[in-house]
């Protein structure tokens, strides 16, 4: 009986000292997952951080983007009236020139 106590003893020793072990891994494998989880933290912190810097510099290209844009437009519209007065101005002005070539002319023919 005293061998029989002693062998479950044993075994009970056993037993416990390999569910320590065991305990003793998974605490192993926690502290690298815990390194790897500090590191992945610590990139995303990064990266979030360029990832504001480049929205903020995206937002302030599309800024300028846009002031280009209605610079452009103003531009090409003001370039267009100034195309019509041009036009207008120079039939005006061939208009005139035919009114005083024939008034020139009229004064010139011979009564």
């Amino acid at each position: 009986m005293k061998s029989d106590a002693r062998n479950y003893n044993h075994d009970l020793i056993m037993g416990i000292n390999h569910l320590k072990e065991k305990r003793d891994e998974v605490v192993t494998q926690m502290e690298a997952e815990t390194v790897v989880l500090n590191k992945l933290q610590g990139e995303i912190r990064t990266l979030n951080g360029r990832l504001a810097e480049c929205q903020a510099k995206l937002k302030n290209l599309q800024e300028s983007k846009d002031a280009y844009t209605n610079t452009i437009e103003e531009t090409e519209l003001v370039y267009e009236k100034i195309q019509e007065s041009s036009q207008n101005l120079l039939h005006v002005i061939k208009r005139e020139t035919k009114s005083i070539q024939k008034n020139l002319d009229q004064k010139n023919r011979p009564s």
